[in-house]
C-alpha cells in the first residue's frame, strides 16, 4: 500500500517526532571548516613513555557513525497508522496518527534514510552522524537514534541529508514502499 502525501515524508516524521528544531539565529559554535572529526596528528616526545609491543598494529574497524545505518532493532508501524497517514495533508494530522503509535516514525525514518542512502545520499547521513557523535549529544546512540539526539546541535548537517531523502523519494518511490513493507506488521 502506498501513501499518499502532499510534502515530504522525511521532514514530516521528524518534524513530528520532535526531531527537528528550527532556530533563529547561530546556536552552535562555528566550525572551522574542516572534516568534523579532525583533530589532526598528535606528536608526543616523552622519551621516558615505554614501548609499545612488537604485535601487529590492529584495525579499530570503522568510526562508528560512518558507513551504512547499523540493523534496525526496534518497533514497527501498525496498519492503521499507516492507514491514517494516508489521508493526512498537514502536519498536524501526521502528528495525530503518531500519537497512537509513538515508535512508527523511528522505523520509517529508518527504512527511508536506509533506501536513500542507497540511491546517493550516504555521504550526507555520514555527515550528519559524524557530526551528533562528535558533538557528545548522542552517547551511546547509534543508527537512525542519531536523528533525534543529533538534531539540534548539527541542523545543517540535518538540512542537507533531509533535502537529499526528499529528492530520493520524490523521483524513487520505491523507497517509500521499502518503508511501508519494512514497518508496517
Amino acid at each position: 500500500m502506498r501513501v499518499r502525501r502532499s510534502f515530504p515524508l522525511f521532514l514530516v516524521i521528524a518534524a513530528a517526532s520532535g526531531c527537528y528544531t528550527s532556530h533563529d539565529g547561530l546556536t552552535a559554535p562555528p566550525r572551522d571548516g574542516g572534516p568534523a572529526l579532525d583533530a589532526g596528528m598528535v606528536t608526543i616526545a616523552d622519551a621516558a613513555m615505554p614501548r609499545r609491543d612488537a604485535a601487529a598494529a590492529r584495525d579499530a574497524g570503522a568510526v562508528v557513525c560512518d558507513g551504512p545505518l547499523p540493523p534496525f532493532e526496534g518497533p514497527t508501524c501498525g496498519r492503521e497508522t499507516i492507514e491514517c497517514l494516508s489521508d493526512c495533508t498537514t502536519p498536524d494530522c501526521t502528528e495525530g496518527c503518531f500519537a497512537g503509535d509513538p515508535a512508527c516514525p523511528r522505523c520509517l525514518n529508518d527504512a527511508v534514510v536506509r533506501c536513500a542512502n542507497t540511491m546517493g545520499c550516504q555521504s550526507d547521513w555520514s555527515e550528519f552522524a559524524c557530526c551528533a557523535v562528535a558533538s557528545g549529544a548522542c552517547a551511546g546512540r547509534r543508527g537512525i537514534d542519531l536523528l533525534q539526539c543529533g538534531a539540534p546541535v548539527c541542523p545543517d548537517e540535518l538540512e542537507r541529508l533531509g533535502a537529499c531523502v526528499t529528492e530520493v523519494i520524490d523521483m524513487s518511490p520505491e523507497c517509500e514502499a521499502a518503508a511501508d513493507e519494512a514497518c508496517v506488521r
